[in-house]
């Protein structure tokens, strides 16, 4: 939600990079190939108090682990309450766990030691452990996600996975002892989209560190830096990820090979199926549960006969009988298109089969890999459920039964597949397990993150050649139950682009985990920057930088409602802070607390984050000596909340110091339609020099923000200005890019002190301001002191932003 830029000005704008793309209904073209890999990070920041009288419920584990961290947190002062092992069904489980909680009170965090042990496909009382432990980290979520979701307080509450993938998260292969974890961790950065306030964090252990699991809880709870943390050896690891392209293609199938998928009749899988049987020649085997019915007459009606009979179908329905007959519905359309997919294929004589096999049973799984015979040479488990529905609203066996659709067939695979001589294991994951999921997909992510662990264990104690692809929305299809949606966490990618790569990465059989991702969307909270902070090469990465630059640390938040924010800037570290002085001191620039403003304003963005401009800024009122600052170091306090007025969505902004005292105030309004450009007035006259009075002690050295002289042409002053580089005002790694021209704004600011009647004054006022940025470098500042009007122009002349009613008062 912000200002429309044109496609070459988009990554040069911090607040309107994700809020201009116009998803909705469109695929992107292009989606980058990551790969991740382990990156050393320092300590996380020193924080004693941190858990000091906040209530923590520690969960899962064995009792050695939890005893080990109730221990740490109540030597500092937390007050813990460890939840033993509970009853194995899941309604003995919801009902223990709730009386649990309710007996502990209000909670503050969770620490969920999951699973541990070594995982053992073998031993299926260890492997089935996890469900127990699932139920139990779903029972007590469910508890406490009232008070969370209501939560606004961005530094009360915190839920902490620990996994055991050998301290490196196990990319690189290493002492991957327990890949179960990977459930714990997609459920845990996928809580922020749902508990928006909520601060979480996943804990990765190496062998040699499990016996500081305590200490390490308690540190890390301290600091909420990194979505996924690691420790190996002691040394403190975090995951970055670099785009890498696929590689050449190795792998080659003759027309008797087979390629098997688990599931593939529709949807994703099938247009794979398709796409590889057309490149390749191969026999692509697809399976789903259900035989193809035959005779069936509503298999081969016309589709508005089909209409008809399932409208039908509807209306004959007893009482109590319309859920039973809506589900028998969906199975029938799901046979209708699966019937209608293998006679496409037939005709268009692609070699695609249809086998029925129910691959959460290892004894159909082991019947249909032996049935295929030694032509067997790629698997591709492509099958799943989803079941997008709030935490809150979900059963625990419905959660269950999410994760299980991805890892039971897994497991169960490996087992028939050992002792073959499989080329290729291809796992079909999602960015929602690496990245979180939307709302409605904690399970589904929890379900496919666990997918590129197992992954990642096969190929470490197997030997097994396994790759996860872990895909972003395809376009219309999939098991996404609402596309539009869906577009407002990221854009989708073509099914075309999407098959082919995924014929390449079958082709290169490189056994790794790749993710498919495009520009990120607009359904983030605040607190989630963090977890792409190590996207190396993202093209979205300098926006996301500047975006935490210019918001800073949220210290509260409402989604549709409200924020509030704090930043702590040095005038060592960025030569823009000592630029502009009042009585020989500095001060902040007006332009960058007016971007601290607009920061503000692009996080209160309306229910469903429609796609709105920033058209205005009202009522903007700033006390310019409540900008200096002391020590070299300046705190702003923001915040802002949002409604609708009058078919506008406004953010009421404001800017405090430490003591309260006001900075800065203003109005953000925001509409669905974008301006455009006007061209500037007429000059009046030819310019001369001018020669204004006393500025009131206000200066500009000119170091950052640079302008030539002033002219005056009748009642018209302008001047010419040189746009600031990110990299002259910031010095910091990753430049945070401004919305404004910084450099406009701080030469129409002097205009205004320059042309003041009063020159004691010192509070600006500006009725209006508004602006359409159009990419250029070169501006120039005009203004009539006399009417309180300026503009800012490019070079081609046009009005990029006018100002009206600007005053000292």
């Amino acid at each position: 939600m912000s200002t429309l830029l044109p496609a070459e000005a988009a990554t040069s704008n911090h607040s309107a990079l994700m809020r201009h793309q116009r998803y909705g209904g469109s695929a992107t073209t292009v989606a980058d190939r990551f790969v991740w890999h382990p990156v050393e990070v320092g300590p996380p920041a020193e924080n004693p108090g941190a858990v000091a009288g906040r209530h923590v419920l520690v969960i899962g584990g064995s009792e050695s682990e939890r005893s080990l961290v109730a221990s740490s947190l109540s030597l500092r002062d937390a007050v813990v309450s460890v939840l033993p092992a509970t009853p194995a069904t899941a309604e003995s489980t919801r009902t223990a766990l709730r009386a649990a909680v309710l007996s502990v009170g209000e909670v503050d965090g969770i620490v969920d030691l999951g699973v541990g042990g070594v995982f053992d496909v073998a031993d299926a009382a260890r492997h089935d452990a996890w469900r127990a432990a699932l139920t139990r980290s779903v029972a007590v979520l469910q508890e406490v996600y009232d008070d969370w979701a209501a939560e606004t307080d961005a530094r009360r509450c915190f839920y902490l996975a620990v996994t055991r993938m050998g301290g490196r998260m196990g990319y690189d292969r290493q002492g991957v002892r327990q890949p179960l974890g990977g459930i714990w961790a997609g459920l845990a950065k996928s809580l922020p989209h749902e508990l928006p306030t909520c601060r979480v964090k996943v804990l990765d252990l190496g062998s040699a560190d499990e016996p500081q699991l305590g200490s390490l809880v308690a540190r890390e709870i301290a600091d909420f830096d990194f979505y996924e943390v690691g420790y190996r050896s002691g040394v403190r690891y975090t995951l970055g990820a670099e785009t890498a392209p696929c590689r050449p293609a190795r792998l080659r199938l003759v027309a008797d090979d087979v390629v098997l998928v688990s599931g593939g009749g529709r949807g994703v899988g099938f247009a794979f199926a398709r796409e590889l049987s057309r490149r390749v020649g191969c026999r692509v085997v697809v399976t789903g549960r259900s035989a193809l019915p035959e005779g069936e007459p509503w298999l081969t009606v016309s589709s508005a006969e089909y209409a008809a009979l399932r409208q039908q179908r509807l209306r004959d329905a007893g009482p109590g009988r319309v859920g039973a007959v809506r589900r028998e519905n969906e199975r029938r359309d799901a046979l209708r298109e699966l019937a209608a997919n293998l006679s496409d294929a037939a005709r268009s004589g692609l070699p695609v089969e249809y086998r029925a096999c129910d691959f959460l049973d290892a004894t159909a799984v082991q019947n249909l890999v032996r049935s295929l015979g030694d032509r067997l040479r790629v698997v591709v488990h492509n099958a799943g459920v989803a079941a997008p529905t709030r935490l809150r609203n979900k059963t625990t066996d419905t959660s269950v039964r999410v994760v299980e659709s991805k890892l039971v067939p897994f497991v169960n695979l490996v087992e028939a597949t050992r002792g073959r001589s499989v080329d290729y294991f291809c796992n079909v994951g999602s960015v929602a397990g690496r990245m979180g999921g939307m709302i409605g997909q904690i399970d589904y992510a929890a379900a496919n993150e666990v997918l590129s662990r197992l992954g990642f264990w096969a190929q470490e104690t197997l030997g097994l050649p396994v790759a996860t692809l872990c895909w972003t929305t395809w376009e219309q299809i999939g098991l996404i139950a609402n596309y539009e949606a869906a577009l407002r966490y990221g854009a989708a990618m073509s099914v075309q682009e999407g098959v082919t790569r995924w014929v390449d990465e079958l082709l290169a059989a490189e056994p790794t985990e790749a993710m498919f991702l495009g520009r990120i969307g607009t359904a983030l909270a605040p607190t989630q920057i963090k977890g792409f902070l190590k996207f190396g090469d993202h093209p979205d990465l300098p926006w996301l930088m500047s975006r935490q630059h210019y918001l800073g640390v949220v210290e509260a938040y409402a989604p549709a409602r409200s924020l509030r924010s704090r930043s702590e800037l040095f005038e060592a570290k960025h030569p823009c802070l000592s630029d502009v002085t009042l009585a020989g001191d500095p001060i902040l620039p007006v332009s960058l607390v007016l971007e601290g403003a607009l920061s503000v304003g692009d996080w209160v963005a309306p229910e469903g984050w429609p796609l709105l401009h920033l058209r205005e800024v009202r009522n903007l009122r700033v006390d310019l000596p409540a900008l200096g600052f002391e020590g070299g170091s300046a705190v702003v306090l923001k915040a802002g909340t949002g409604a609708w007025e009058g078919g506008r969505w406004v953010v009421r902004v404001s800017l405090t110091t430490v003591e309260r005292r006001p900075l800065l105030s203003c109005d953000l309004v925001y509409q669905a339609e974008s301006g455009s450009a006007e061209p500037a007035p007429p000059p009046p006259g030819d310019p001369a020099p001018w020669e204004p009075g006393p500025a009131i002690g206000l200066g500009w050295r000119g170091v950052v923000y640079r302008h030539g002289p002033w002219l005056r042409a009748g009642d018209e002053v302008s001047t010419r200005v040189s746009p600031v580089h990110d990299s002259d005002a910031w010095a910091t790694p990753y430049p945070p890019r401004a919305v404004l021209p910084s450099a406009a704004v701080e030469a129409m600011v002097e205009g205004i002190v320059l042309s003041s009647a009063q020159p004691a004054a010192q509070t600006l006022y500006a009725e209006r301001i508004e602006w359409t940025p159009t990419g250029a470098r070169e501006h120039r500042v005009a203004g009539r002191p006399a009417d309180g009007s300026w503009w800012v122009t490019d070079s081609e002349g046009a009005v990029i932003l006018r100002c009206g009613g600007a005053v000292l008062r």
